[in-house]
């Protein structure tokens, strides 16, 4: 019998999801996570295949799980913001899509959907939606190296947030290659 890694497992399933196939997509990612329970991967495209198939409470859980063991998963956050508008929920679905752009600040499609959904179901959108957040600054002085000020932006966001799990991992990060 031939082995097959995780990776192209996952990414079988992945291609399944885009030819339309997500039930498919269902059956391979739950064979992976019997045997692997905690393959993170697996449940991501999991989650994308239940929301193809039409079941977005079922992603949402899924989704919810990724972001449990990784809270900076941009695609999470995204499929999350799918499935609240799926469910009827915009305002949720702008608030994850929004924790997206913090993730990933320097993408310009991402803060175009963002701007798009805010105005689509708020109006003229919301100030946070066009304005870079400090999550999202914080994230920009991590990359190029600017720890110190990384911190101080991931602290402020934290003295008004304090339940921002992605913040709290993004500051810990810093402090860490900081030493």
């Amino acid at each position: 019998m031939q082995q097959v890694s995780l990776r192209d497992y996952c990414q079988q399933a992945s291609s399944l999801i885009q030819s339309g196939e997500p039930h498919k997509a269902i059956h391979i990612t739950r064979h992976i996570l019997r045997r692997y329970p905690r393959h993170v991967e697996s449940y991501r495209v999991l989650a994308q295949a239940l929301l193809a198939s039409g079941d977005p409470q079922s992603a949402g859980m899924q989704f919810r799980r990724v972001l449990s063991a990784d809270p900076e998963d941009v695609t999470s956050r995204i499929g999350l913001a799918e499935t609240h508008l799926a469910t009827g929920d915009p305002d949720k679905a702008i608030w994850h899509l929004q924790r997206a752009v913090d993730l990933s600040p320097g993408d310009s499609d991402l803060r175009a959907r963002l701007g798009q959904l805010a105005e689509a179901h708020q109006g003229n959108g919301r100030p946070e939606t066009s304005a870079t957040t400090r999550a999202a600054l914080g994230r920009v002085h991590a990359r190029s190296g600017l720890h110190a000020k990384a911190a101080q932006e991931f602290r402020a966001v934290l003295e008004a947030q304090p339940d921002r799990t992605d913040v709290q991992t993004a500051l810990a990060e810093v402090l860490w290659r900081t030493g």
